[in-house]
């Protein structure tokens, strides 16, 4: 399994999650700071630094190189959507 730091390398931002006061927040890092963040980072609500967890997050939706698969992407997930969305009602 990669370690934090090869994933964000490879592109994922970090998801810290505290256990405190139970919030979570996404953060852009540059991989060569990933050691410094995680060690110098505290809780913007409760001020904890002991009981936050780093995890690696997904980055925002990056289009592929063949526009044909988006859109086709694109329609399968709007479909499937508002077919929920009429079991639903």
């Amino acid at each position: 399994m990669p370690s934090l730091k090869e994933q964000v390398e490879a592109g994922c931002d970090l998801r810290v999650w505290c256990f405190r006061c139970n919030r979570g927040k996404k953060i852009a890092v540059l991989p060569q700071t990933v050691e410094k963040v995680i060690t110098k980072l505290i809780c913007g609500q409760c001020k904890s630094r002991d009981e936050l967890l780093f995890l690696p997050a997904k980055t925002d939706f990056r289009p592929s190189k063949n526009p044909m698969e988006d859109l086709v992407a694109g329609m399968f997930h709007s479909f499937r959507s508002a077919s929920k969305r009429r079991r639903r009602d």
